[in-house]
């Protein structure tokens, strides 16, 4: 079933393989496509903690003159806000 060097976490593995891209009941395209959906659901969450948790390096390691550092945490927390944003409104009716 896999071929050598490949794993089911590999996305050339779907390339592969096309049938565990469909949207079958039950299927075991149905279990990658789920677990697809709630990775980007929380994509945001998961955006913002990575950037407070840069911040949260910079300030007890001492590397607050880093500004590269800086920016990277402060980007990381913005678009962690603005993805959670979208999903919010990519999954509202309104």
């Amino acid at each position: 079933m896999f071929h050598r060097g490949s794993s089911p976490f590999f996305f050339g593995y779907l390339e592969q393989n096309p049938y565990l891209c469909t949207n079958i009941p039950y299927g075991k395209g149905q279990v990658i496509t789920d677990r697809m959906k709630n990775i980007k659901q929380y994509a945001g969450i998961y955006l913002i903690l990575l950037g407070t948790l840069t911040l949260l390096l910079t300030r007890l390691n001492a590397w607050s003159g880093h500004n590269w550092l800086l920016a990277t945490g402060l980007l990381l927390i913005v678009a962690g806000i603005v993805t959670h944003i979208w999903s919010i409104k990519r999954e509202s009716k309104y």
